[in-house]
């Protein structure tokens, strides 16, 4: 959401410049204050007057300062807009004499710094948001933005103490969606472009997570277990799809049957690209971006598993650059990793999209072949990676003859297991590197 327009109840100038300077430096929030020395100056502004924020110098009310908040309370009704109190001690700031502050207002130490100004800025707007949706808080709820533990004794405010977080609520029997303006945000929509009921929404997330969310869902509702947390691909406003994470509350109505959800949504792509980045270092071999040994053994326990299903055969290919020791020992290791990066690229061209394609070590290669219907499709294959595979390879000045031998296994017929049909792989690759006359 746009900040824009500010009203600012303080007699000390100082402060003013303070905040004013703050939210200067603040990214994104930049709006214009509007200073207020005597509280009676509110009622000139009419609630359509673009006003979205209150910020309220605890120290400049009057003695009596019950009255005063008693004034505010209507003004806070009057604009339906959130207010920050600032005061020298959080802890002498007590809104029990409002129904409305202690649920909206949010307290602010004058010790403040610009994240923690702007930190105050997004807690208030999540609870007037809730406020506005009759989500019931807590009057113990009073979070004071300067601490560093945002804690509520309420269950469900809890899920909307992180100011990272969209926040959304859905009504099951309506079926009607209300969404924060971070949650349009965080997917770059404008909030009258998401959609007012819950299945629309759905249409976003990617078809293929979309059984696991109303699955996960529906389970939830049934269970009514303590909370409801779901990670997802939602398409946002550019039509890409990225990771969220939905995280929600259930309240129930008289019968005791979930009436509503609420809860929040968090962007999390950023983590599942960073978990995604590890997780390929620990199963993509680094230099050729091929799956790795562990992840080879994994892909071909699967095969083995869906061919005993399926009753299809299974065939492997070994495979191994010959002289690759000569180019080394002639090039350097540098051209000879450039060997081994042409050599991935080359088998995974002349191999079919079901196949994997792994680095087993050094110059040796497997290939998973599932879905084979008889010997005469593997020597279909290994023709031609041969005949992909053995064009010169060039790097800058230099050009390669290289040449590879391939062997290969089937499952079942030549072995039951995974280790024996790599052996008996390996054994078929050395006779055909006797046949070609090669070595290392």
């Amino acid at each position: 959401m746009e900040l824009k327009k500010i009203l600012f109840f303080t007699k000390d100038d100082e402060l003013l410049k303070r905040v004013a300077l703050t939210f200067q430096e603040s990214d994104g929030l930049q709006p214009k204050i509007i200073q207020v020395t005597d509280l009676k100056e509110i009622e000139q502004f009419d609630s359509n007057a673009g006003v979205q924020l209150f910020i309220i110098d605890y120290q400049s009310l009057a003695n009596n300062k019950s009255k005063e908040l008693e004034y505010l309370d209507k003004q806070c009704e009057r604009f339906k807009s959130p207010f920050i109190f600032l005061s020298n001690d959080v802890k002498e700031v007590s809104l029990t004499e409002s129904k409305r502050l202690v649920k909206i207002g949010v307290v602010l130490s004058k010790n403040f710094t610009s994240e923690k100004l702007a930190t105050a800025v997004k807690l208030a707007f999540n609870r007037c948001f809730c406020y506005r949706e009759r989500v019931e808080l807590d009057v113990r709820d009073l979070i004071t933005a300067n601490s560093d533990l945002l804690v509520s004794s309420n269950a469900v405010i809890n899920i909307f103490n992180s100011v990272n977080e969209g926040l959304w609520r859905w009504k099951v029997v309506e079926n009607s969606l209300t969404v924060s303006d971070k949650f349009c945000d965080l997917l770059g929509f404008k909030s009258q472009s998401i959609p007012k009921d819950f299945n629309s929404f759905v249409s976003l997330i990617h078809p293929e997570d979309k059984v696991k969310f109303r699955t996960m869902i529906n389970e939830y509702i049934k269970s009514m277990e303590d909370a409801l947390s779901i990670e997802v691909r939602v398409k946002d406003v550019a039509g890409a799809y990225k990771w969220y994470m939905f995280k929600g509350y259930s309240e129930l109505n008289t019968k005791g049957e979930v009436d509503t959800i609420t809860g929040t949504i968090i962007d999390i792509n950023f983590l599942k690209m960073e978990i995604e980045k590890y997780q390929n270092k620990a199963l993509y071999d680094t230099l050729t971006k091929l799956p790795n040994r562990e992840l080879l053994y994994d892909r071909l326990r699967g095969a083995i598993a869906n061919a005993d299903r399926s009753e299809i055969k299974l065939g492997l290919l070994f495979i191994d650059v010959n002289k690759f020791k000569v180019i080394n020992d002639e090039h350097g290791h540098t051209v000879g990793d450039l060997v081994l990066i042409e050599t991935a690229k080359r088998i995974v061209k002349a191999v079919r999209k079901v196949d994997t394609v792994a680095r087993f070590s050094g110059d040796e290669f497997v290939v998973i072949l599932p879905n084979i219907a008889s010997l005469d499709n593997i020597h279909t294959i290994i023709k031609r990676i041969r005949e992909v595979y053995e064009k010169p390879m060039k790097f800058q000045n230099i050009v390669l003859n290289v040449t590879c031998s391939i062997g290969y296994s089937s499952y079942p017929k030549d072995a039951n297991n995974i280790e024996e049909l790599i052996n008996i792989a390996d054994m078929s690759m050395y006779e055909d590197k006797k046949r070609l006359g090669a070595t290392r």
